[in-house]
């Protein structure tokens, strides 16, 4: 397994148009150095103290992971953290079904975790980074806070390439 197969290219990526939506999660200001994004449009990035930062648009949350680069090395070598950071199986699955990423691209869930959908290929569909971003960080800001299990009107924005 190589890790580069499981990130995405963060090339040319606009991140004034990517967090414009994640302004409830990530103040305006904050000193972010993107790292390494998964083929799901998560973020690793560094902060000020330069831990290593784990933000999950999916689930709409961010958390230090590693206090530094070289601990986040040593905690890939637990499969755990592979699984739910990289995403590995569902990204292999996905892809021997024929879901292949272009430049902008990323897997986006159908129906998202925090709103009950499953980890399996079904749920997945191939989405434009932005758009995802932008859904995802809409979504969480309306859910933000809020107990698992609470009953909630949310407002879905619409999704192009979503069936």
């Amino acid at each position: 397994m190589e890790l580069e197969d499981y990130l995405l290219s963060m090339e040319d990526i606009d991140w004034t148009q990517l967090f414009s939506e994640w302004t409830w999660l990530i103040p305006p200001g904050t000193q972010i150095q993107p790292w390494m994004m998964n083929a799901f449009g998560d973020l690793f990035w560094f902060d000020e103290q330069e831990q290593v930062n784990f933000l999950n648009i999916s689930d709409g949350t961010n958390e230090v992971v590693a206090e530094t680069q070289d601990e986040f090395f040593d905690l890939l070598e637990d499969e755990d953290n592979l699984t739910q950071w990289l995403l590995i199986d569902l990204v292999d699955e996905v892809q021997a079904e024929g879901l292949k990423l272009e430049q902008d691209q990323c897997y986006g869930f159908k129906l998202l975790p925090t709103l009950e959908g499953e980890f399996e290929a079904s749920n997945v569909y191939v989405s434009d980074l932005y758009e995802y971003w932008d859904f995802c960080g809409i979504i969480g800001r309306q859910i933000d806070g809020l107990p698992d299990g609470s009953d909630v009107t949310i407002e879905i924005p619409d999704r192009e390439g979503f069936e």
